[in-house]
């Protein structure tokens, strides 16, 4: 099925599906599908059977029907001055209690379905100007649209660590930026700290005062969640020249638990015939064994690893 109404690329998917139990005229479930396009993303949801059977299609929920448009506009006052298009999403999961827990799907994790017992969510989008914008969905309705500035230029990838409450983003100005995720406080005021993923891989914490124009050059294309956890969270990279990093981000044990980023001893990999890395798709092979599938500019590749080992070796 084709579903528009975008008129050029769709440059990324979500899709979620939430139970509600607190509105009793409520059917208790919402299905979400997310595709961006140019400054907007398109909101969908499936058809019920009476709208299969007004179409003259039975197979109930077969088809999504456009339910919602939301518009990005430029800010020049926050000084985005170059094009609103999206490039990425993210959804962001979490109960009503802060206490509960909630599994990410990704990575460890052992439930790989998009339903969860929540009644809170977020989503989240990177976009060419740098920003990355924030809107709360609260039953059907998307309230509360926000954004903050993230990198210089693009904002290539953004993933959730769920377990971590960690939102991770990556940009062509070469930084990995993590945000500790805090729901009562706006976007713009939660705190990060920024990995430079140069030869050194140094790390600045709020500040961009040390990063090299060497480290600029180092475009960062795409990432995936290779493990998530309370205390610690592995996230791999795909850069614009065949480089493949491994960047673990920790809790602080002191203070108010700050995100820490760093890359990890012996696990970054250049495929020199690879080119740009365009996406990455993290694969669990056993209890030790883990892999990622490499779509690269020439071709498809495959690296396997021992996390464990690794995590050793960084200790």
């Amino acid at each position: 099925e084709r579903l528009g109404p975008h008129t050029g690329w769709v440059k990324d998917i979500a899709s979620i599906q939430l139970q509600h139990h607190n509105d009793e005229n409520d059917s208790g479930r919402h299905v979400f599908l997310f595709s961006i396009g140019c400054n907007c993303i398109e909101v969908w949801k499936p058809r019920d059977e009476k709208e299969n059977h007004d179409s003259g299609d039975d197979r109930a929920g077969s088809y999504y029907r456009h339910y919602h448009k939301l518009q990005v506009d430029s800010s020049v006052e926050m000084g985005c001055t170059l094009s609103s298009d999206l490039l990425c999403l993210a959804i962001h999961r979490y109960c009503c209690s802060e206490n509960d827990s909630v599994d990410s799907m990704i990575g460890d994790a052992s439930t790989s379905n998009m339903m969860e017992p929540l009644s809170q969510c977020e989503l989240m989008a990177g976009g060419v100007d740098g920003r990355i914008h924030r809107w709360r969905i609260r039953g059907t309705s998307f309230v509360d649209s926000e954004a903050t500035s993230a990198h210089e230029g693009r904002v290539n990838g953004i993933v959730i660590c769920h377990k971590l409450k960690a939102l991770v983003s990556i940009g062509n100005d070469g930084l990995l930026v993590c945000w500790k995720i805090n729901n009562n406080e706006s976007i713009s005021d939660w705190q990060f700290a920024k990995l430079c993923l140069n030869n050194q891989g140094s790390i600045e914490n709020g500040s961009d005062s040390a990063i090299t124009s060497e480290a600029r050059r180092i475009k960062l294309q795409s990432m995936c969640i290779v493990s998530d956890g309370t205390n610690e969270s592995i996230v791999a990279i795909g850069s614009t020249c065949g480089r493949v990093m491994l960047v673990r981000i920790s809790k602080a044990v002191n203070g108010d638990g700050e995100l820490i980023p760093e890359l990890m001893k012996d696990s970054t990999k250049t495929l020199v015939d690879a080119g740009v890395i365009h996406a990455l798709q993290f694969y669990k092979a056993d209890d030790a064994g883990r892999g990622i599938l490499l779509f690269g500019g020439s071709g498809f590749f495959v690296w396997t690893f021992d996390l464990n080992a690794l995590k050793k070796i960084a200790r």
